[in-house]
């Protein structure tokens, strides 16, 4: 299975919106390849292993175990709780607390339509539209990639959502036994958010994925890769994100 994946600023107010990135994603052997392009990163997704492992395009590299990602999930809810007993009252801050609520226990009304899901929240609404996998596609590998990437997506990028209202998305899929051939956020927090991505499917590999598989497959047995914590990784992605800030252009999100 491949996914091509294109991501947008709705809100950018461009017609059509922005794209903020494009990632193809490949299901080969028991494991996921997402690729950016843009930047140069692969991250393979084992979970055989219960890992990931993720390849910078400066030939850093680090792994990841399931096990740290829940462990510095739960040490963020756990600040993020702190700070919502303490949160000011002023008006800026009770918005953002109520945000910050939400995503650590999203509550979504829930509306089917034959085309699409609509998940609507106090804070964030997801409008999907959908289609019906084929017969003995492996449909569901999707959504457990998804749920562990939305987790790797916090980890890598503080400033994206907790994963819990993508989990609570990804499981009402499961529910309906749907794809999402479209994804379109709205959060209100302390700076709204508008953003769709847009997922192609395809049921087989074409043979230039191949030929990608085999060279990251090499480039992860380089010598010259330089392997590195996950925390020096994180570091090494911020101060990347501020450097591009300061030429106005943002780090490219994975969703």
């Amino acid at each position: 299975m491949r996914v091509y994946t294109v991501v947008k600023n709705i809100g950018s107010g461009q017609p059509g919106g922005t794209i903020l990135a494009e990632s193809l994603t490949l299901f080969h052997a028991g494991k996921v390849y997402d690729y950016m392009e843009n930047v140069g990163e692969v991250v393979i997704f084992e979970p055989q292993q219960n890992r990931f492992t993720i390849l910078g395009g400066d030939y850093a590299a680090t792994t990841v175990t399931f096990e740290e990602v829940q462990q510095f999930l739960s040490a963020s809810r756990k600040e993020a709780e702190r700070y919502l007993e303490n949160a000011p009252q002023d008006s800026a801050s009770r918005r953002r607390a109520a945000g910050l609520e939400f995503q650590l226990r999203p509550r979504f009304h829930e509306s089917l339509r034959p085309d699409g899901l609509k998940l609507t929240g106090d804070c964030v609404a997801y409008d999907l539209k959908t289609e019906t996998p084929p017969t003995d596609a492996p449909w569901s590998a999707y959504l457990d990639y998804a749920d562990w990437a939305a987790r790797l997506n916090y980890i890598l990028h503080p400033q994206s959502l907790f994963p819990e209202p993508r989990l609570e998305v990804n499981s009402a899929l499961r529910t309906h036994q749907r794809l999402p051939v479209s994804v379109t956020l709205v959060g209100r927090f302390d700076q709204d958010v508008h953003i769709r991505a847009e997922h192609n499917f395809s049921w087989r590999l074409q043979p230039i994925d191949r030929q990608f598989i085999d060279n990251w497959e090499r480039r992860r047995e380089s010598a010259s890769l330089r392997w590195v914590s996950v925390h020096e990784y994180q570091q090494h992605l911020l101060a990347k994100s501020s450097s591009s800030r300061s030429r106005s252009t943002g780090p490219a999100p994975r969703k």
